[in-house]
């Protein structure tokens, strides 16, 4: 299966105009792209806006403030229909997330190693380069468990005790409000 594009027409077309940057030609000159489960006129996209997407959702996010955020989402899913991108699309959001982790964070592995697990996922969905990719990722999980072992114990604990700081003052709190009463 190979992602679908939009041909360029004179006429109108249901998938005319970008989702995201509402226009229908992009300075590119890349065609408009959708390979989710999007149907009818919705979902189509140029694929650098999809990317510039995907980075303005990474760079939002904050670990301190939700550390379960799934930061690989906005790289893997479409946002209208919830269903992950397919084919080449994917193997290409996939690449251009590896880069945004390498660039946007050169000292945090953990996202650098989401990025390279979505890229082999989407490689093996793919069966494009498995072997090169899966090794690609064994070495750098490897790299991560080594250096990290300590730092993942201490973030922990820290976060522990950030819970516990968090229910003490709760805790305090509603005792005062409950003297006050």
């Amino acid at each position: 299966m190979t992602a679908t594009t939009a041909a360029p027409s004179s006429n109108e077309d249901d998938h005319d105009m970008c989702w995201l940057c509402l226009e229908a030609n992009h300075e590119s000159g890349l065609p408009m792209r959708r390979d989710c489960s999007c149907r009818g006129g919705s979902g189509w996209a140029h694929f650098p806006c999809i990317v510039e997407y995907a980075k303005q959702r990474s760079e939002q996010w904050s670990k301190e403030e939700d550390p379960d955020y799934d930061l690989d989402e906005a790289w893997q899913t479409c946002p209208n229909c919830k269903q992950d991108y397919q084919n080449e699309l994917a193997v290409e959001l996939a690449t251009e997330f590896v880069s945004f982790a390498e660039k946007k964070a050169p000292d945090d592995q953990e996202v650098q190693l989401k990025a390279l697990k979505n890229k082999l996922i989407a490689l093996d969905l793919e069966s494009k380069h498995k072997e090169e990719a899966m090794l690609r990722f064994q070495i750098m999980s490897f790299n991560w468990k080594q250096r990290h072992t300590t730092a993942s114990v201490e973030l922990l604990l820290r976060r522990e005790q950030q819970k516990v700081q968090k229910q003490q003052w709760s805790t305090m709190k509603n005792a005062e409000l409950f003297a006050m009463q």
